[in-house]
């Protein structure tokens, strides 16, 4: 680890809907890793994190790029954390808590962090003109923000 280079593990795709979001943005960081003189293996997650033993004491850390399920929901660090490894990014139960879009602004507004309002809604009712007065953004409540994420500027059209 000399010289501040290191052997970094990017995990990218998965078999989460975001998985093409999840390709495209592992090349991107495989590629500058590279340019700034680090070693890097990449590793899909499609088939799971069963291999990820065959890395265990062979790489400094392990840098996640998964979106969505099995990426963002605590799934990917808790795998990681049974198995030893440093990595970059929050931990599973933070994870885990962050990616559930509601109960994340119930923490927040416990604690009194101001958040901007939400409701949560079923399909049915995003198409009645009693639910939302004004714009909104309509997002799934456990999912990443590349899929299904609707901004609406024109309500009841």
């Amino acid at each position: 680890m000399k010289n501040n280079k290191y052997k970094v593990l990017v995990l990218l795709g998965g078999n989460s809907p975001e998985r093409d979001v999840s390709l495209h943005s592992g090349k991107t960081i495989i590629d500058a890793l590279r340019r700034a003189g680090h070693e890097v293996i990449d590793y899909d997650t499609v088939n799971g994190f069963d291999l990820l033993e065959k890395y265990k004491n062979k790489v400094d850390v392990v840098f996640p790029i998964l979106h969505g399920l099995n990426g963002e929901d605590g799934i990917v660090q808790a795998a990681l954390e049974r198995e030893g490894f440093k990595y970059l990014g929050s931990d599973s139960d933070a994870s885990k808590l962050a990616f559930d879009k509601v109960e994340t602004h119930k923490l927040l507004e416990k604690h009194k962090i101001k958040m901007p309002a939400y409701a949560e809604v079923q399909l049915v009712d995003v198409h009645t003109d009693s639910v939302f007065k004004k714009a909104y953004v309509l997002k799934p409540i456990r999912g990443g923000s590349s899929i299904d994420t609707q901004i609406v500027r024109i309500v009841n059209n």
